[in-house]
């Protein structure tokens, strides 16, 4: 049974919405950032922003970073740019592209229930929940939804359709990279049908987060009292999945990656021309001094439901093994949202000099299978999309 609890605090004011909610963090790069912290004053982004993204030569310590961002979260409330929610709510939240959208819940998670409810699927840096955890502790607040999944549900569904055809929606509006967003604060009344649908879910799936949800464990086991999680939960049915390309640096010689790749069970072929994104699960193609090449698989499939996926093969047979590179050091291996389009991966390695990866992500499906059986994918194996944004909702911690 997932209990879920209304979000108090406050919600963006929407005359300033489309200013304040700013890309996802992870899909900039920290020149990116920082030329849209400097474009938008009241860009999230300048409360969420880490030492990395200031230049090197210029970088302050963590902790002043901190104050910075605390100083710039409060000029924003006292500028009347969050608006005191009357009382705590649950909302309705779509997330609209070309083609695609999806109708989430927002709501509050118990703490003290996320390791019995939440399935994770991914590893955690312990550095990285580590600071997540000291920002909580000294800004205090919470503005990134932890995303998580469910089986769809026909309650759930039939309660979202209702009140997204009937209600008025309290927020409405198009992102600079033209995501458009929408919100509804859900009735007394409607606040407790929802609660009877989550009664009746047993499990959540953690698609995005898992630092989050890691640092809020370690705050609330730092002070004494409740704490609680701000989720965005959609159901399993209106998910799209992405993939991360994978730039490798590594000192091992091209001739030698290819012998060991054969080694390892690929059949390789060089290719004349940009390959589109690996359609199965037997088929990668990589970027390697200059040329593009084709590998597949010729192993059967291990019984073993984390290592048959694609991307388990690539971390353990080619990036590990063959490329003798550490996965989880962001200097030895680095990871970018997958776009459709594997130009951007060749103009990247042509100047870098790294070697281009790419796979096919694991599906919904293979997601949750591997969150219940407790196993966990290699670093960055999706990439769902598109997702929640920060700015929007704003939770005191």
């Amino acid at each position: 049974m997932v209990r879920i609890h209304p979000v108090p605090g406050f919600s963006v004011d929407p005359a300033y919405a489309a200013r304040v909610s700013p890309p996802p963090h992870d899909n900039l790069t920290a020149l990116e950032r920082r030329k849209v912290m400097e474009a938008e004053p009241y860009s999230f982004l300048n409360v969420l922003r880490s030492s990395y993204d200031y230049p090197p030569e210029s970088r302050p310590p963590p902790d002043e970073v901190r104050r910075h961002a605390a100083a710039h979260l409060q000029r924003l409330i006292d500028e009347g740019i969050f608006i005191t929610t009357p009382e705590p709510s649950y909302y309705l939240y779509a997330l609209k592209t070309p083609g695609h959208r999806q109708v989430g819940v927002i709501a509050e998670l118990s703490v003290d229930l996320i390791e019995s409810v939440i399935k994770p699927h991914e590893r955690i840096r312990p550095e990285r929940a580590d600071d997540l955890a000291t920002f909580l502790a000294d800004v205090r607040v919470s503005s990134s939804p932890v995303v998580v999944t469910y089986p769809a549900d026909r309650q759930i569904d039939q309660l979202v359709d209702r009140v997204t055809s009937a209600l008025e929606p309290i927020l409405s509006f198009t992102s600079d990279d033209g995501l458009h967003q929408t919100v509804w604060r859900l009735s007394a009344g409607d606040r407790h049908l929802l609660e009877d649908g989550f009664d009746g879910i047993d499990l959540l799936y953690l698609l995005d987060g898992h630092h989050r949800s890691a640092a809020a464990q370690l705050h609330a086991a730092q002070e004494p009292g409740e704490h609680y999680l701000l989720v965005a939960m959609f159901p399993s049915d209106q998910l799209q999945v992405g993939g991360f390309d994978r730039y490798v640096t590594t000192s091992v010689d091209e001739t030698v990656i290819l012998e060991r790749l054969a080694e390892q069970g690929f059949a390789i072929s060089k290719l004349t021309e940009i390959p589109k994104p690996p359609p199965v699960r037997e088929e990668m193609v990589m970027f390697l001094g200059g040329d593009w090449y084709r590998l597949v698989d010729q192993l059967p499939a291990p019984a073993d439901v984390v290592d048959a996926l694609a991307v388990s093969s690539l971390h353990q047979r080619i990036i590990r093994s063959v490329m003798e590179a550490d996965d989880a050091d962001v200097s030895e291996v680095s990871y970018v949202p997958s776009t459709g389009t594997l130009q951007v991966v060749e103009d990247r390695c042509g100047q870098s000099k790294e070697v281009g990866l790419a796979v096919l992500p694991p599906t919904v499906e293979e997601v949750m299978k591997v969150a219940e059986a407790g196993g966990l994918m290699p670093p960055k194996s999706t990439f769902f999309v598109p997702k929640a944004r920060s700015g929007v909702f704003l939770v005191p911690r």
